[in-house]
């Protein structure tokens, strides 16, 4: 709990830069961090995930803070959509702040450096994205965030809907009496220079196909191995959603980003949970927990493709059991016994140890 108080701190923390001016010391010349919002197409109706990009000149930043404008009638981010850890979950239990909207998620950059992402809507037709985490970690050039929004149903096919970066080259926004506006800090709490280059989402686009022959296994347990079947289409890249249900409305997006390997390890899965911790004489009994995988495919020419109705369901095995097979192998579900002494086995040391006392002493 210390640590999501502590991270959720250093996010509302780099929010309120904004409305201290001075607060940072002035930066160097020279010195200009770059992010770029990505261009992506997608469908009326559709969730489509935006890459930020960031590119540094001269000195990399440890924090980020970046404010993205758009038309709220036409789209909206989607809450919920990644996975809540390392994000949303951190920020809960703060009275009067909106964190945890989990529309934002970390990239590969952001990762590498150890950093956490997380955003929240501070008022309609604007997201806030903050990158913090251990300051002594600058973030290495490449995408640094993921963000979610879905394009409003009944939006013309042909339009683009703008994504602009609130910089100091842009028009102000305003929230409440105070100007929202991106900032880039390095580790010794330097302002850097920051601008950010707009981005947009193309209405109107060739869906790929979905995704079939989904498997995820059972018997593994470090983790669960999703595999799946190539998709045909040119440079075809893949998306892994994961639910606790089969409802795929439900389902958030795993790992930082999109994947040409046609399977994935989802190391973030729970263990089995032990419903019954045995005895001398009894097994101790543990129950998988279940999840269920969907995988979307796009390509060069093609958007994100549907999620189809039907998942895999796949779960951790007990990491007393024997190595698993993967893919290759599915093994059954349901409550196992094990991490402890059969009947069988109990009773042997039982007897042993009755055995071993008597003798003992006899002499």
């Amino acid at each position: 709990m210390q640590r999501r108080w502590w991270q959720g701190m250093a996010f509302r923390a780099a929010l309120c830069l904004l409305a201290v001016p001075g607060m940072l010391v002035a930066g160097e010349a020279g010195t200009t961090v770059t992010a770029t919002l990505g261009g992506v197409p997608a469908n009326p109706g559709d969730p489509v995930e935006v890459p930020l990009h960031l590119v540094s000149e001269g000195d990399a930043p440890a924090a980020l803070v970046i404010f993205v404008a758009f038309d709220p009638a036409q789209i909206q981010p989607v809450a919920g959509y990644f996975a809540t850890a390392p994000g949303g979950a951190q920020f809960e239990g703060m009275p009067g702040v909106a964190y945890g909207l989990g529309a934002a998620a970390p990239g590969e950059a952001a990762v590498a450096a150890g950093k956490f992402v997380d955003s929240h809507a501070p008022a309609p037709g604007l997201l806030a994205i903050g990158v913090a985490g251990l300051n002594a970690n600058p973030i290495g050039d490449g995408v640094v965030a993921l963000l979610a929004f879905r394009v409003t149903p009944g939006v013309a096919e042909g339009a683009t809907v703008v994504l602009r970066g609130v910089d100091a080259d842009h028009p102000p926004v305003l929230v409440g009496d105070k100007e929202a506006l991106s900032t880039a800090a390095h580790f010794d709490g330097r302002a850097l220079a920051l601008a950010i280059v707009d981005g947009g989402i193309a209405v109107g686009c060739l869906p790929a196909p979905p995704v079939r022959s989904i498997h995820a296994t059972r018997d593994l347990a470090d983790g669960v191995r999703i595999c799946w079947e190539p998709v045909l289409i040119p440079e075809a890249a893949y998306r892994v959603f994961r639910s606790e249900t089969a409802d795929p409305s439900l389902a958030v997006a795993l790992g930082t980003g999109w994947t040409l390997q046609t399977e994935y390890f989802d190391t973030t899965a729970a263990p089995p949970v032990r419903i019954d911790p045995g005895g001398c004489f009894r097994a101790a009994r543990y129950a998988p927990v279940t999840y269920f995988y969907w995988v979307k495919a796009r390509g060069t020419g093609y958007c994100e493709g549907p999620l189809r109705s039907s998942p895999a369901a796949g779960a951790r095995a007990i990491s007393g059991d024997m190595p698993g097979q993967g893919c290759a192998g599915q093994s059954a579900a349901g409550t196992r016994a094990a991490a402890g002494f059969g009947l069988v086995h109990g009773a042997a040391l039982a007897l042993a140890l009755f055995f071993g006392r008597r003798a003992r002493r006899r002499t």
